[in-house]
């Protein structure tokens, strides 16, 4: 049998990458010193451990990147009598599985570029 796929071993595409981050603010409790000072005994701040920061929230931000297709994995499943045919990608950098139906994988940077504007404002309206 002879299936069609989008892209090919040795493509080079682009992908949103999720580059996730934690927003840092000064401890609240040693306001940002690391330390606590108590009758005159001086502690390490319970709250952030001498860090002077503690993570407030989480920041995902995706971001386009190129790769190259290593592997391409093609799977067949028969769903209440229906023939599903499943594609995934194997790329290089990193050697990251991506579906092909989870619109994370492009021909182009400026593609990708788009999808990851769309995710990143997404993200935004869903924290609010």
């Amino acid at each position: 049998m002879k299936i069609e796929t989008k892209f090919n071993v040795g493509d080079v595409v682009y992908v949103c990458k999720n580059n996730s981050t934690y927003e840092k603010e000064p401890c609240k409790i040693c306001e940002g010193t690391g330390m606590i000072t108590f009758k005159g005994t001086t502690f390490c701040c319970p709250q952030c451990h001498t860090s002077k920061f503690t993570h407030s929230k989480k920041v995902i931000k995706f971001t386009p990147e190129e790769r190259i297709i290593s592997k391409v994995i093609v799977s067949e499943s028969i769903n209440n009598g229906n023939l599903q045919i499943y594609t995934r990608y194997e790329t290089k950098p990193h050697c990251h599985r991506i579906a092909e139906h989870e619109n994370m994988i492009f021909t182009t940077k400026e593609e990708a570029e788009e999808r990851c504007k769309e995710l990143n404002q997404r993200e935004v309206r869903e924290n609010e």
